[in-house]
């Protein structure tokens, strides 16, 4: 977080003076110690605001372009995939995102345990490179004919992305919220504001773009986009990417003692569980809402944007309230809160009502609430617990929290997903919506319990 003056100066100290004026009357190794010392001593000014600002903003609009390329191709490649290649759609685009998502997973406990080893600024712009540069081939498999080809082409490039996508966000929340140490929460909620933006306008975007252009030139203008904010990244120097930490906190690797303890355990299951009714919803609402309501694909689409307004509406708000009060609190009631959307958006076997479109669509904005308040809570959560068990609060600590809350979430969709879709195609879209909420009340209950003992340990 600083920069460092290596020559006399104003904000150099006396002694340092001195120092200068006795090296001149020294030789030889004599005069090698003592710029070793001199080094050792030199004294440290911080960065200007402005430029914390400035990269804080350039981070910000990196993290929204990268989601618009994860979500670009979601609603004209199942489309594209099935019509024109001849796959089945279902079978093959559960692939192809689920295996985007594993690759996100692994990669992010990686690259949140060795961050700091590798370099935040060579993972960030590696990172941004690999995800701009996928999206750019990627544009480019619809000139395959053949639809094995096609596909297998189209999950490789997929999964590699994801190694990209991991290393971008496990870089960008570390170094985000190490230029704002005191507004930790708020941090981690601009950069959850950006994912729900992404979610909201990138496969509208993509969709506008395929039906004016054809299948290439979406990911031609998005790759190319992301591709000009590189050489920005690099222009920064790397003490703008918080790597001057003391070598002691740099060589920290607090992610297997992070994991060991039995609260960050919890609250990852809790994102697990949070962010799991996204990728169900994504995989059996559309079909659900088509058969009761006959809705359009512009209808279904709307509901969807009604759960991305609303996570990005209250993403800005919930990390100053988290900031303000407790973390654990505002998870308790994210998860409160999501539980009880899952249970009315089919609606649950457990009631006698049949389904409303406008219950549809207060359940899709009370989930979007919910998931919002949990998913930036827990790695809040997860810091200070490592704090009050003798953690420091430095980058390594940081990496590794979000590292583990990425891991969870996007390991979330790639289990959801599939097991959604079989207690859909088994027993229903009711029962399978029943299912995840009350899998979200079984983990708020553990959580209320765990809290209980605590207290009375203490």
């Amino acid at each position: 977080m600083y920069s460092t003056i290596s020559r006399p100066g104003p904000f150099c100290t006396a002694s340092s003076s001195s120092m200068n004026e006795t090296v001149l009357l020294l030789s030889g190794e004599e005069r090698i110690e003592a710029a070793r010392r001199r080094e050792a001593t030199i004294t440290v000014v911080p960065r200007t605001r402005r430029r914390q600002y400035m990269f804080a903003a350039l981070l910000l609009a990196c993290s929204y372009v990268m989601y618009v390329c994860i979500y670009l191709s979601l609603s004209f490649y199942p489309q594209v995939a099935a019509r024109k290649k001849g796959s089945s759609a279902d079978t093959e685009v559960g692939v192809y995102i689920g295996g985007n998502q594993l690759a996100v997973a692994i990669a992010s406990l990686i690259f949140g345990t060795y961050m700091n080893w590798i370099g935040a600024k060579f993972l960030l712009v590696s990172g941004s490179s690999l995800v701009a540069g996928c999206t750019l081939l990627f544009g480019f498999v619809d000139y395959i004919n053949s639809w094995k080809p096609f596909i297998g082409l189209s999950i490789v490039i997929y999964f590699v992305m994801g190694f990209g996508q991991a290393a971008f966000l496990t870089t960008c929340n570390t170094v985000f919220v190490r230029i704002f140490p005191t507004r930790i929460a708020t941090a981690w909620s601009a950069l959850a504001f950006t994912l729900g933006l992404g979610f909201v306008t990138g496969s509208p975007l993509g969709g506008l773009l395929y039906d004016s252009e054809g299948f290439t030139f979406p990911f031609v203008v998005v790759g190319s986009m992301f591709f000009l904010l590189i050489p920005i990244l690099i222009i920064f120097p790397s003490d703008t990417y918080a790597e001057s930490e003391e070598s002691n906190a740099v060589n920290q690797v607090p992610m297997w003692p992070l994991v060991m303890m039995m609260p960050v355990l919890l609250v990852c299951a809790n994102t697990f569980v949070a962010y799991a009714p996204v990728s169900l919803l994504q995989t059996s609402l559309p079909l659900f809402l088509h058969k009761i309501f006959h809705w359009n694909a512009s209808h279904i689409g709307l509901m969807f944007l009604v759960f991305g307004v609303v996570f990005v509406g209250s993403s800005i708000a919930v990390g100053v309230v988290i900031d303000a009060t407790n973390p654990q609190a505002v998870m308790t009631i994210g998860l409160l809160t999501g539980g009880c959307g899952m249970m009315f958006v089919g609606p649950s076997f457990v009631f006698s009502f049949s389904p409303q479109p406008w219950l549809e669509y207060v359940s899709m904005a009370v989930i979007g609430l919910g998931t919002s308040m949990t998913v930036i809570s827990v790695p809040i959560y997860m810091i200070s617990t490592a704090i009050s068990r003798g953690h420091e609060q430095n980058m390594a600590l940081i990496a590794a929290v979000t590292g583990l809350a990425n891991s969870a979430m996007f390991l979330s969709g790639v289990v959801a997903g599939p097991v959604g879709g079989v207690l859909t195609s088994s027993f229903g879209f009711q029962y399978s919506t029943s299912f995840f909420a009350f899998a979200i009340f079984l983990l708020l209950f553990v959580n209320i319990v765990a809290k209980l003992v605590s207290s009375r340990q203490q």
